[in-house]
């Protein structure tokens, strides 16, 4: 019999550590919801509001998210692997600190949500509204950020500050007014990249492919 949650009290009427493996939450609202440190392995959430519901500290492995309304949501010191975002709204979402490793994100909202101080290992943002985004202080290692079909990755005034970033794909993104103060950048493709008004000031840049990039008015190392 499969395990669901389809009501807030159905949520309520769980034991206060008990595990959400296998479970399956869908058409439900649990805005404002603590997960409070649970496993979260296998879930399938679907047509979900979790606005500012908070996933800190939890370990979610396998798990789905399909049409759901996360803005605000906390993903704060969490452990996520093989997790996948579809068609989500994840505007101003906090996942830093985290450890991020192998996550999928498809045509989800992130504008000026945060991955500071995290690693974010093996993922790909796919037609991704990547707005303002922070990954400020973080490590992002073999990471693509790719586009819906005739459309450029959307990453205009992101920050990677003192970030480390190492074979990581930015071919044709929208960096307009991004920053690389202090980043670390090695192997990183940003051919065709829109880099006007970008500053990579205080950065290194290592075997990095700036082929047809429009560096206008960008400050350089």
């Amino acid at each position: 019999m499969e395990n669901v949650i389809e009501s807030r009290q159905a949520f309520f009427n769980l034991g206060p550590s008990e595990r959400l493996d296998g479970w399956a939450i869908r058409n439900v609202d649990l805005t404002d919801i603590d997960f409070g440190g649970r496993h979260l392995e296998a879930t399938a959430v679907s047509r979900a509001g979790l606005v500012r519901s908070r996933f800190g500290g939890c370990r979610l492995r396998g798990s789905s998210f399909q049409a759901s309304s996360m803005r605000g949501a906390s993903f704060r010191k969490s452990q996520l692997s093989e997790v996948s975002f579809v068609n989500c709204e994840l505007i101003e979402a906090d996942l830093s600190d985290a450890t991020i490793t192998r996550l999928e994100l498809f045509e989800s909202r992130m504008t000026n949500s945060r991955f500071t101080g995290s690693s974010l290992l093996v993922s790909t943002f796919q037609a991704c509204d990547l707005y303002g985004v922070d990954f400020s202080g973080g490590t992002l290692m073999r990471v693509k950020f790719g586009t819906a079909k005739g459309q450029n990755a959307e990453l205009s005034n992101t920050r990677f500050e003192g970030a480390l970033l190492m074979d990581v794909n930015l071919r044709g993104a929208n960096l307009f007014r991004a920053s690389f103060r202090n980043a670390c950048l090695v192997r990183v493709n940003l051919r065709d990249a829109n880099l006007v008004e970008a500053d990579f000031s205080g950065a290194v840049l290592l075997e990095n492919d700036f082929t047809l990039a429009d560096l206008d008015r960008a400050k350089l190392p």
